[in-house]
């Protein structure tokens, strides 16, 4: 199962969910890569490296473990074989990282989240899911659970308002909600006002940690365009769009 989307919609976190929530279909345990697909100040993991962790955690000596990746990869599908195990990869960048990693076996189950579309991996039987953000209703769902009632209905126009700002984004939503709860004595408003100014609203969705910021997370997949792709990207800030077509692009 391949689970694709934009960066702050929520991969990993499904994936984690349903992950515990499964534990009981696969006695012979789990195992977790973040292959770092989209860092821009790491590099994206080696498929060999992974290999090597998993090898480790599947109880193998570590000198009988071979060097090269065909090699540990088969070694790898030889001591999965009829174990039941969910394998997740979390951050993919391209199929190249995925393949060496997927089990001989279908008593194993492998769950990868990226941000790319990796439809080559069709050929090997994925099913895939498009995560899209939220709903308005399912934003105020996750408002409601992080927010107290009383301060959603003292201020529900505010509150109406950062759903809309954070634009179905479970990662900018989350954040946002934990600054009122840090902040109780600022009315929601004051966030509202902060989230309106064009210029300074991504430091409204900052957590104080480099992998939940919003803009470094948003950053990640600008950073990882080539050049002509991310200038392209940037020319699109011209167009007072939410969508744009091909040809209207290449007109602009």
């Amino acid at each position: 199962m391949v689970i694709e989307g934009i960066g702050g919609v929520g991969k990993t976190t499904l994936a984690l969910h349903w992950a515990h929530q499964n534990t009981a279909r696969f006695p012979a345990g789990q195992l977790f890569a973040n292959l770092r697909g989209f860092d821009p100040q790491v590099a994206p993991a080696n498929p060999a490296a992974v290999l090597h962790s998993f090898l480790l955690a599947l109880g193998v000596n570590p000198a009988t473990i071979p060097a090269g990746v065909d090699a540990a990869a088969a070694l790898y599908r030889s001591v999965l074989a009829d174990r039941q195990i969910l394998i997740v990869l979390d951050n993919v960048r391209d199929a190249d990282q995925v393949l060496p990693l997927l089990p001989g076996t279908t008593s194993c189950a492998v769950l990868v989240t990226t941000r790319n579309r990796l439809s080559w991996l069709r050929t090997q039987g994925a099913v895939f899911v498009r995560l899209e953000p939220m709903a308005d209703a399912e934003a105020h769902i996750l408002l409601d659970r992080v927010l107290a009632n009383e301060e959603i209905q003292t201020e529900p126009t505010a509150a109406t308002a950062i759903v809309h700002r954070c634009s179905g984004l479970p990662l900018a939503l989350t954040i946002a909600a934990a600054r009122v709860v840090e902040h109780p004595d600022f009315p929601m408003s004051d966030l509202v006002a902060e989230l309106d100014a064009e210029t300074t609203r991504l430091n409204a969705f900052d957590a104080g940690d480099r992998a939940r910021s919003l803009r470094a997370v948003l950053s990640w997949s600008s950073k990882a365009l080539d050049g002509q792709l991310a200038r392209a990207f940037r020319l699109l800030g011209a167009a007072p769009l939410v969508d744009i077509g091909v040809f209207a692009a290449a007109w602009l």
